[in-house]
């Protein structure tokens, strides 16, 4: 029978069978056990082991029936078991991303559920970062065949990161492995830990504006002559479409044209990609419909008769949008003499005065990549510039890789 430590008696009635390790290295056998070796921020509570399952009894249409009730963890594992690809023998290495499709700010609960399919089976589960940096490892070994689970921890979006990845290492017997997160409190699609790569997925444009070209999404080495499910994280909700993409006889598919004019909103995809009928899937890619414009703003004190003596805002884009990064945002200040509108003039930093053809001076800009951004204009017209009575406009235009509403200053130099 299962033995448990008496360190762990509380927590029995979910791991009646656990032997838990922290810290120091120590080893101990105590007849049928689930070993767990970790550091020491994991804890006996973090692990939970499949018991009997309990049942109950309806009556329909006359007859007793029975249901049998499992956690959902444990349902999750029974489901992988359908995927041949979900078992791992010794040596190999299942991988689950558990960054997909998280905002930097959101709060991520991860879970791996293990089934020791065979005693005497044991694993290492590592947790990485995007920059291979491991931020959770721990192993385990159990002398008899069982399902089992692990908390990893809570974790910010942007603690993980599109690239991090949980990776079970099999290094007896044979086990599958299932990751789990709760992104602020709601459940995500789960993810079995599969060796095995299901091709690339890509879009050939990463943002489509008005201007950009149709979009197309294409994968390549994926299984031949299969027709897989779409899973996309749209505008923060996931979406399946099932079949929605069939290969050929070279594991080859496309799908498109799809355009901007007929796309009716903003619309971000992160990240998007095809699952197959044996639990693999391709390459994760992104893709954003950006429909809206940036909104430009100034927040320095301004003043109606004044020249200003800072000059600096930030700018907002639509969720969902394209946002400020890089890659693609321009920022440009314009500083000029309307006091005749049939030949305004502009001022160069070059010159120091207003006697230019039209002339960008670039802020510095932070916070990216965001949906806000901060812009800072630390080259801008000193008050002496400026000619008593003469109508100035500073406008300032942070966009979003296509377009946006600038921020206007207009002031009568004293």
């Amino acid at each position: 029978m299962w033995r448990v430590s008496k360190s762990v008696v509380c927590a029995a009635l979910f791991f009646p069978a656990a032997v838990f390790a922290a810290g120091p290295r120590s080893e101990s056998s105590i007849g049928d056990v689930l070993r767990v070796r970790a550091g020491e921020e994991l804890g006996p509570a973090s692990i939970a082991v499949e018991g009997a399952p309990a049942v109950r009894w309806e009556q329909v249409e006359g007859k007793d029936v029975m249901y049998v009730i499992r956690p959902d963890w444990v349902q999750s594992l029974l489901g992988a078991s359908r995927d041949k690809a979900s078992l791992l023998a010794k040596g190999l290495v299942g991988r689950a991303f558990p960054g997909l499709g998280i905002e930097p700010t959101s709060e991520v609960g991860l879970s791996v559920a293990v089934d020791f399919v065979k005693a005497g089976s044991s694993v290492e589960i590592v947790l990485r970062g995007s920059k291979g940096e491991v931020l959770k490892s721990l192993t385990a070994s159990s002398s008899r065949p069982v399902r089992w689970q692990t908390d990893l921890g809570r974790f910010f979006g942007n603690d993980l990161g599109e690239e991090s990845r949980v990776e079970m290492r099999v290094l007896r017997g044979s086990a599958r492995g299932f990751l789990s997160t709760l992104v602020d409190g709601k459940p995500g699609p789960g993810q079995p830990l599969l060796e095995k790569a299901g091709g690339s997925g890509y879009f050939n444009y990463a943002v489509n504006w008005q201007t950009t070209s149709a979009l197309y999404y294409t994968v390549s080495f994926g299984p031949a002559n299969t027709c897989g499910d779409l899973y996309t994280f749209r505008n923060g909700s996931w979406l399946v479409g099932g079949g929605w993409l069939c290969t050929n006889s070279s594991g080859y598919a496309y799908k498109g044209p799809w355009t901007w004019a007929s796309t009716p909103s903003d619309q971000t995809d992160k990240p998007a990609y095809i699952r197959w009928p044996d639990g693999t899937q391709t390459t994760p890619d992104n893709h954003v419909w950006d429909k809206t414009c940036a909104t430009t703003y100034r927040t320095s004190p301004a003043y109606p008769n004044a020249v200003p003596l800072s000059y600096y805002g930030h700018a907002t884009d639509a969720a969902w949008g394209a946002g400020f990064t890089n890659s693609w945002t321009l920022a440009r200040s314009y500083f000029e003499d309307r006091t005749n509108p049939a030949s305004i003039l502009y001022w160069s930093p070059s010159t120091g005065s207003y006697n230019a053809a039209r002339t960008g001076v670039a802020p510095s800009l932070s916070g990216m990549p965001a949906m806000t951004a901060y812009w800072n204009q630390t080259t801008f017209p000193p008050v002496s510039a400026h000619v008593s009575g003469h109508t100035y406009r500073w406008q300032t235009c942070v966009d979003d890789g296509h377009c946006t509403q600038c921020a206007d200053t207009t002031f009568t130099a004293p």
